[in-house]
């Protein structure tokens, strides 16, 4: 189902022309390089599958949470923008209100 719902997504990216998976970047400064699920140069956007949201994944509390907030507030900071979406959302395709 993740597979397909995965799918669906990047056949509707594939509008915006090159769509990177699996991008990472690096931030002046900070140790480590961050991996966003996919990366729209041409619209300078970055988009973020979570997963866990109803389980208590790493994205939903402590250590895991704020190395997202770290991440997303370092995207920001350099002019990206950055979406963020559940396996729901995607499956209500929501992102198709964003994109």
């Amino acid at each position: 189902m993740r597979e397909l719902l995965l799918k669906e997504l990047e056949a509707y990216l594939s509008k915006y022309g090159v769509v990177e998976k699996e991008k990472p970047i690096s931030f002046f400064g900070v140790p480590r390089r961050f991996r966003y699920d996919y990366f729209l140069p041409s619209e300078n956007v970055v988009i973020e599958v979570n997963g866990g949201s109803y389980s208590f994944g790493r994205h939903t509390y402590g250590e895991g949470y704020e190395r997202d907030l770290m991440k997303l507030n370092l995207t920001t900071k350099i002019g990206l923008k950055i979406y963020q979406f559940t396996y729901t959302m995607l499956k209500r395709q929501e992102y198709k209100l964003f994109l």
